[in-house]
């Protein structure tokens, strides 16, 4: 599923700014050719949103480093991503 492209914060972590956020904005920038800069969050804003979020990814050992994506559309054939 593709990320939001409207949005400036396709992805939100439930975290505040951790050194591992490198290594999740390349990974973002390289497989959904999506440029977006995780900003830390406090842990309890990101407990308001997770229940409206359609996944909460898990990005490491530590449960702390999960990350809140917002979906966005698959276009049509033909149309660039």
């Amino acid at each position: 599923m593709p990320l939001n492209r409207f949005l400036a914060d396709a992805v939100w972590p439930m975290s505040m700014k951790l050194p591992m956020f490198a290594a999740f904005e390349y990974l973002i920038a390289r497989h959904a050719r999506l440029r977006t800069p995780l900003a830390g969050r406090q842990r309890f804003a990101a407990y308001k949103r997770t229940p409206q979020a359609f996944a909460v990814v898990a990005g490491g050992s530590r449960l702390d480093h999960n990350l809140l994506p917002k979906r966005g559309v698959i276009p049509p054939d033909g149309v660039p991503r």
